[in-house]
C-alpha cells in the first residue's frame, strides 16, 4: 500500500506536525515534490513470505530496505528490530539467523533518519515429525455394572475475543502493548490531520495477533493468523476524512479500497486478485469490501484494506492513509 505524501527536504532538520503549517514550507524548511511523493515512504521487505522448515534447521532471514533517505550517508541509516511474534530479538542487523523450532511470526522493522518505520513479516511452518500411534491398553470390563456418575463439568476456555465478524467494533490504541486482536475495530490514524478507519471486519480465518506500524502519513493495522482449506474469507472497511475546516487545505479526493490475493507455498500467486476500488471521490467517508474463498493449493492468504485522504494546498498535495492488513496461513 503506497500513497502520495509530505517529506522533509534532506538538508533540513526538524519535522512538521501538522499540514496546516504552510509558514514552514513559505520560509524553506521543506521542499515537497509531488511526482516522488509514493517513492520516498520507507518500505522493507525479507528475502520469504513463507518459510518451510525441519525441526533445527537453521534459518536465514534477510531484510531489504526500500527509499531509504540518505542510504550510504552515515553509519547505521536503516536500524533494524527483530521480533518472533510478540517477542523482541537480539540482533540488530539487517540479517536473522535462527533455528526452526516451533510455527511462528518472525517480523523485521526498519527505521531510517527520518524516523519512518516500515515492518515485514515471514511465517515460519516447521515440519511435524510422523508419530506411530501406540495401540491403547486393554481393560478388561468390570465385573460388576458401576453405578453411574454425574458428568463431570465442562471447564470452558474463554473464546477468543470478537469471535463474530458483526460484533460491535472496538476502538483501539495504537500505543496499547500488546496490541488487541479484534475482528471488528476502528482506529484514528494521527500522523498528519487525523483520517479515521471508522470500522474494519475481518470474516473468516483463527486470528492469533497483531501490531500497528506506522509512519509519516500512514497507519496499519497488521493482523496474523490461519485459516482452513475451502474456508471463506472476508475484509470489508470504512473510513472518513478528517476535519480540515480550520486548516489552510482543502480536500482534492478520497479513496477506498479492499483485495484478497492467495499464495502457494512458494509464494506464486493463485488465481486472480479479488480487489475493489472506490476510484477518487469527494465523498467525505468511503468504504469497500471483498471475499472469496480458499482456492485448493493455498497455503498463504493475504488480504488489505485501506482508506486514503489526500489534500492539497497553494504550495503542496499530500495524503494520510489508515489501512489493515490480514495475513492468514493455512491450518496445520
Amino acid at each position: 500500500m503506497t500513497s502520495d505524501g509530505m517529506h522533509p527536504d534532506p538538508g533540513a532538520s526538524g519535522s512538521m506536525s501538522a499540514p496546516s503549517l504552510v509558514g514552514e514550507v513559505l520560509d524553506g524548511r521543506y521542499r515537497i515534490i509531488k511526482k516522488l511523493g509514493p517513492t520516498l515512504h520507507l518500505a522493507v521487505r525479507l528475502n520469504k513470505a513463507v518459510f518451510k522448515a525441519k525441526p533445527g534447521e537453521e534459518m536465514k532471514f534477510q531484510a531489504y530496505p526500500v527509499n531509504v533517505w540518505s542510504p550510504g550517508t552515515k553509519k547505521g541509516a536503516v536500524r533494524y528490530t527483530w521480533k518472533a511474534g510478540s517477542k523482541p530479538l537480539a540482533e540488530t542487523s539487517s540479517t536473522l539467523v535462527r533455528k526452526a523450532t516451533v510455527d511462528e511470526t518472525i517480523t523485521v522493522i526498519a527505521r531510517d533518519d527520518r524516523s519512518q518505520k516500515a515492518d515485514a513479516s515471514c511465517q515460519v511452518i516447521v515440519e511435524k515429525p510422523s508419530v506411530a500411534a501406540k495401540p491403547a491398553p486393554q481393560t478388561p470390563a468390570p465385573k460388576t455394572a458401576a453405578k453411574p456418575s454425574a458428568p463431570a463439568p465442562s471447564a470452558k476456555t474463554p473464546a477468543p475475543a470478537q469471535k463474530d465478524a458483526n460484533a460491535t467494533p472496538i476502538k483501539l490504541d495504537l500505543d496499547a502493548n500488546p496490541t488487541q486482536v479484534t475482528r471488528a475495530g476502528s482506529f484514528i490514524a494521527k500522523t498528519w490531520g487525523g483520517t479515521t478507519m471508522d470500522t474494519f471486519r475481518i470474516g473468516g480465518g483463527e486470528l492469533t495477533s497483531a501490531s500497528f506500524s506506522r509512519s509519516r502519513g500512514m497507519v496499519i493495522y497488521n493482523v496474523s493468523g490461519t485459516f482452513k482449506p475451502g474456508q471463506n474469507l472476508s475484509l470489508a472497511v470504512a473510513g472518513s476524512q478528517w476535519d480540515m475546516r480550520k486548516s489552510m487545505v482543502g480536500l482534492k479526493h478520497n479513496r477506498a479500497r479492499a483485495s484478497i490475493r492467495f499464495l502457494d507455498r512458494s509464494g506464486k500467486p493463485i488465481g486472480e486478485t479479488i480487489e475493489h476500488d472506490s476510484g477518487e471521490s469527494k465523498s467525505p467517508s468511503l468504504s469497500g469490501s471483498v471475499s472469496g474463498s480458499v482456492p485448493a493449493g493455498a497455503a498463504t492468504a493475504v488480504m488489505e484494506g485501506q482508506f486514503v485522504c489526500t489534500w492539497a494546498s497553494a504550495y503542496t498535495t499530500a495524503s494520510e492513509t489508515a489501512g489493515v492488513k490480514v495475513t492468514l496461513t493455512v491450518e496445520k
